[in-house]
């Protein structure tokens, strides 16, 4: 574990030309501006999504990106473990979609490649969310993910694709992307004496629960890393974009969603993170406030659902708008108006809920269009121009409490 993750890098070449880069990533979002949520998770769309992004960390030269993208296609996000638990989300859209958002910081100039350069630049953080889940779901070793990344450095020197100042940055690289994801990290597989991952007599790999289960270290320890911490948001904004479907309103759903709620608020609400990260990395300070105010847009949303199936006793019909505008102040979402609303988690929870009031619609069920048409949508009124008339059309009804007039009828 790195004390200080900046004294780590000494790197021997020069960021990425900002124009070729911005270019690329302009690129990268027009290839991936699909109809839909729903649409990107075609095959055909998911191969057009995933040969752009291949292009994207190709043209910039990220090749410890390249070789983390691999080792999570071939090795760990495939088979049963292609698809998220919906079974029809592709699992790796869970890393591409919050690489998207941290590409969108540093497009939208957030946060800039100046800011970034002393923790190892793009490809690192690139890197290190590929590999974010690989210690705590997938049972790889420290070792074993280094090792991977020394091995491809060293093919691209023999191959003579790398030079010699290339070649040590790289390598001074590798520990930064373990260290991060290391970070994220709240259990990790248990080994043998041959530092192999132990199973137990069912096949499932053993895991322990790091600092003891304790989350005040383990914050402490997320905190002390500006990529690790914003990378945690970054896993955070996603893991709560898709918590809705007609068959996730059961009680078990309920106390799951409810205690995620509870401890991203926990996290990133009560506890004055923000304010820790700020001080101690000033340059990261507008990145920290729009992923804030991502998360809590989200976050809001999640914990509007659980009040409302918690206490059946308040109609949704009578519901006062949820408040949003906290979160709204200062354009704080505008770098990610540089996302396709298909891969932008605020838009794929909306896109979500849209779904569901459809599905409850048809069981004659009108429950959740009265959350989503009294409580939810008449917050994002004064943002239209932040969404696609398809996810907040235009004829929303500002409202009172006990006045919610009906959504517009579909055809």
């Amino acid at each position: 574990m790195l004390t200080d993750p900046k004294l780590a890098f000494n790197s021997g070449g020069a960021a990425p030309e900002q124009g070729r880069l911005f270019e690329s990533i302009d690129q990268l979002m027009t290839a991936l501006d699909f109809e839909s949520t729903r649409a990107s998770l075609t095959r055909d769309n998911e191969l057009n999504a995933l040969n752009a992004f291949r292009d994207f960390i190709g043209e910039n030269r990220f090749f410890l990106s390249q070789k983390s993208l691999e080792v999570l296609l071939e090795e760990e996000k495939m088979g049963e473990y292609s698809l998220r638990r919906d079974k029809e989300t592709p699992n790796w859209y869970h890393e591409l979609r919050q690489i998207l958002t941290f590409v969108a910081l540093v497009r939208s100039e957030t946060l800039s490649l100046k800011e970034l350069a002393p923790y190892g630049g793009m490809d690192v953080m690139v890197a290190a969310i590929l590999r974010h889940d690989s210690l705590e779901d997938f049972a790889k070793t420290h070792h074993e993910i280094t090792q991977a990344l020394y091995e491809r450095v060293q093919e691209l020197k023999d191959q003579g694709v790398i030079n010699q100042d290339e070649f040590k940055t790289l390598n001074n690289q590798v520990p930064l992307i373990i260290d991060i994801a290391d970070r994220m990290s709240r259990k990790i597989a248990v080994l043998d004496e041959n530092r192999f991952p132990k199973k137990d007599t069912t096949g499932k790999h053993i895991y322990s629960r790091r600092f003891d289960g304790d989350m005040n270290q383990y914050l402490g320890n997320l905190i002390a890393h500006p990529l690790a911490c914003l990378a945690k948001y970054l896993d955070s904004i996603e893991g709560t974009s898709t918590p809705t479907r007609i068959d996730s309103f059961s009680p078990a759903h309920l106390d799951q969603r409810r205690d995620y709620a509870d401890e991203r608020r926990q996290l990133f609400g009560r506890t004055a993170t923000d304010a820790l990260l700020m001080n101690a990395f000033p340059a990261f300070k507008k990145s920290i406030k729009a992923v804030d105010a991502l998360l809590g847009v989200n976050l809001v949303i999640m914990e509007t659902l659980n009040y409302y199936q918690r206490n059946p006793i308040n109609k949704p019909s009578n519901a006062p708008a949820i408040d949003i505008a906290r979160y709204m102040k200062k354009d704080r979402l505008k770098p990610f108006q540089h996302i396709p609303p298909a891969f932008r988690a605020d838009c794929i929870f909306l896109e979500r809920l849209h779904e569901t009031s459809n599905a409850f619609l048809a069981k004659k069920d009108n429950w959740f269009r009265d959350i989503l048409f009294c409580a939810i949508l008449p917050a994002f009124k004064p943002y239209q121009a932040y969404y696609p008339e398809r996810l907040l059309p235009k004829d929303i009804n500002s409202r009172q409490i006990g006045i919610c007039l009906p959504p517009p009828s579909t055809p």
